[in-house]
C-alpha cells in the first residue's frame, strides 16, 4: 500500500500527516522531505514535477486563503501539487516503487557489515564533509553512483523485476530468488559505500532522486 511505503500504518494517517504539513509555511524539514520524496513517486504527474530534479518542499499561500505543496527544483523553479493524488497511484507506479524499497532492504546486510568494519577501525569521517561522525548520526552512504541510479540502472535491463516483490501482511516486500542474488550481486559491483553524516547523506539522496 501505499501509506505503508512512506512509513504510515492507514492511509487516514498519511492524509492526516500531509494535511498537518499545509498548517506552517515555509520549507519543510529534511525528515519530513523524506517521507514526501516517498510519496511524490506515486504522483500521476511525477515526471512533469520533478523536471530537472526536486531541491526541496515549500508550503506556500494557495487561492482562497489556503494552503498548498511546492517543489523547488535545482533550477529555482517551482511548481504545486495535490498531495492526495499521491494516493491513486497506477499500478506500474506503485510496483515500481515497491521494487525500490525491497532492493534497500535487499542490500541491508552488506550496509551494516559496511558500518560494523568502518567503526572497528577507529572513528570515520564524513565522506562529504570531512568531520569526524558518531555512530548516532551516521548514514551509510552511496557515493557514486547513487542507490537512485543503481535500481534505475538495474531496472532498464531487467524491466520484469518490479513484479518479482513479495508483499508482505505487515506491509512492504521483499525480493523473491533469483532476483533478490541478482540484485545484490549488481549492487555489489557498482555501489561505492561510504560512512556519511545523516543529514548530509539525506540531502544528497533528494538530489539523486531529483
Amino acid at each position: 500500500m501505499i501509506h505503508e511505503a512512506a512509513g504510515f500504518k492507514t492511509k487516514k494517517a498519511a492524509l492526516e500527516w500531509c494535511a498537518g504539513l499545509l498548517k506552517q509555511a515555509g520549507r519543510v524539514s529534511e525528515d519530513n522531505s523524506q517521507r514526501l520524496h516517498i510519496l511524490l513517486e506515486f504522483h500521476p504527474n511525477i515526471d512533469e514535477i520533478r523536471g530537472c530534479g526536486v531541491e526541496h518542499f515549500t508550503v506556500a499561500a494557495a487561492a482562497y486563503g489556503t494552503h498548498c505543496l511546492h517543489v523547488v527544483r535545482k533550477d529555482r523553479t517551482t511548481t504545486h501539487f495535490s498531495y492526495k493524488k499521491c494516493f491513486g497511484a497506477s499500478a506500474g507506479q506503485h510496483a515500481r516503487t515497491n521494487f525500490n524499497l525491497a532492493a534497500r532492504q535487499a542490500v541491508g546486510p552488506e550496509t551494516l557489515e559496511f558500518r560494523r568494519q568502518a567503526y572497528q577501525e577507529g572513528t570515520p569521517r564524513c565522506v562529504y564533509s570531512g568531520v569526524l561522525v558518531g555512530i548516532e548520526d551516521c548514514h551509510v552512504a552511496h557515493v557514486e553512483p547513487s542507490f537512485h541510479q543503481i535500481v534505475s540502472e538495474f531496472l532498464k535491463e531487467n524491466p520484469e523485476a518490479p513484479d518479482m516483490v513479495k508483499a508482505l501482511d505487515e506491509g512492504g516486500g521483499v525480493l523473491m530468488e533469483p532476483w533478490l542474488s541478482r540484485f545484490r550481486e549488481f549492487h555489489r559491483q557498482r555501489a561505492q559505500l561510504g560512512i556519511s553524516l545523516a543529514s548530509e547523506n539525506l540531502k544528497r539522496a533528494y538530489e539523486a532522486r531529483g
